[in-house]
């Protein structure tokens, strides 16, 4: 399942990606940048490589969104991602839904 940290850019999404990839991702604790590249980002080109859409559209991935999150759910495991998109939809696309999310901290 996907646990989001969203937020507007610059308001303290980094600093929070640092405390939870210290909790989650650290044998001590302790902050190392190398842990900090654990938390990705959603959505990213990489995440729509076998599906088809048009690239010089930029919303045009936002139909795949759902299917992008299934495919990173399959193994079951919890999964942070840092995201800038609301909670809402595009086109009538979602951009989550119950079945792929756990929880989600927005930084405001």
């Amino acid at each position: 399942m996907i646990f989001w940290i969203a937020s507007y850019p610059k308001s303290g999404n980094t600093w929070i990606r640092a405390l939870i990839s210290s909790y989650f991702y650290s044998t001590d604790g302790v902050f190392e940048e190398k842990i900090i590249s654990k938390i990705g980002q959603f959505p990213e080109k990489r995440h729509f490589v076998n599906f088809d859409y048009d690239q010089n559209i930029t919303t045009d991935t936002a139909k795949f969104w759902i299917k992008a999150q299934e495919k990173i759910n399959l193994d079951k495991k919890l999964k942070f991602f840092k995201t800038h998109n609301a909670f809402g939809s595009v086109n009538n696309n979602p951009f989550t839904d119950a079945n792929n999310s756990i929880g989600a901290i927005y930084v405001v």
